[in-house]
């Protein structure tokens, strides 16, 4: 004889077995294991259960082959009172977090890392998920997630975003807005998936304008810098400051360092001719000075 999936009974957790103000259900706890096959024994009904706190369940943990079952017998994806989906919020919170964990951690996390996060986001959004933060706060804990993961990460979520139209794209721009997102996905590989997916940055219409972030300005002398981009090969200098050619290659171009460009050295090792080293142009707080002494 099988018991009610919907009476309340202890946790199976050990630490809360005892405690009646975290009894569960059986279909709950199915939905948290992400064990498909119990859920289908256990038959949710769209008439009788909450099919959004059973998604909600599967989202915490991210199983993603529970989160698929429960969308196609009839759970609602978009679940918030301004039309967007607490599921996919849920999902997003994965990216805080990596699957490998050490507390020695100093490196971003990659895709495969949080790949729980993205997974179960692509499968809420191509359920028809809306992301609609309810609050600035919203926008600035996704920012936050972001900025701990590798680049390839913001790409691979915007990706999702776009293919299954989970997000408008004033508010994905919105998103892409603030200054350190800006450097994050500063690379070339980064502004090449920001073309394509119709995200890329609007220029400054007067650069002459635009300013370095400031603490960019404050560990990197950029006099010194130019001197020494133009002296050795980025991946040599790179190594005194501690980065990766990659790195410091971008960070030149926020500060708007020139940069010797591809076939440089080969040609100069090689006693061919050079392209001139053009000036470190100065930035908008020096020109000024300029101008009035």
């Amino acid at each position: 004889m099988i018991g009610n999936p919907r009476s309340r009974g202890p946790n199976l957790n050990k630490d809360y077995t005892n405690d009646p103000e975290c009894f569960t259900t059986a279909l709950r706890e199915a939905s948290y294991s992400g064990n498909v096959e119990v859920l289908k024994k256990l038959k949710p009904d769209p008439k009788r259960d909450d099919l959004g706190d059973l998604l909600h369940c599967a989202a915490v943990s991210g199983r993603t082959d529970a989160i698929r079952y429960l969308l196609e017998i009839g759970a609602n994806p978009n679940d918030k009172p301004n039309g967007g989906s607490s599921a996919l919020d849920t999902c997003l919170w994965h990216l805080n977090f990596s699957s490998t964990f050490s507390y020695y951690r100093k490196s971003l996390r990659s895709k495969y890392e949080v790949s729980k996060g993205l997974d179960s986001a692509r499968e809420v959004a191509a359920h028809g998920a809306v992301w609609n933060p309810n609050d600035r706060s919203a926008f600035n804990d996704l920012r936050r997630a972001l900025y701990g993961c590798e680049p390839e990460v913001t790409i691979e979520l915007l990706k999702i975003f776009k293919q299954h139209n989970a997000c408008p794209q004033d508010r994905l721009k919105e998103l892409l807005s603030e200054p350190r997102m800006k450097e994050h996905l500063a690379s070339q590989t980064q502004t090449y998936w920001l073309t394509r997916l119709g995200l890329k940055y609007e220029e400054n219409r007067n650069p002459k304008e635009w300013s370095p972030p400031a603490h960019l300005l404050a560990h990197y002398n950029r006099a010194e810098l130019y001197e020494k981009v133009w002296s050795e090969p980025m991946r040599i200098l790179a190594e005194q400051y501690g980065v990766s050619d990659v790195y410091l290659a971008r960070v030149c171009r926020l500060l708007r360092v020139p940069l010797p460009g591809l076939g440089y050295w080969a040609k100069k090792s090689a006693g061919k001719p050079t392209k001139k080293r053009p000036p470190l142009p100065p930035l908008p707080s020096e020109r000024e000075q300029q101008i009035k002494h």
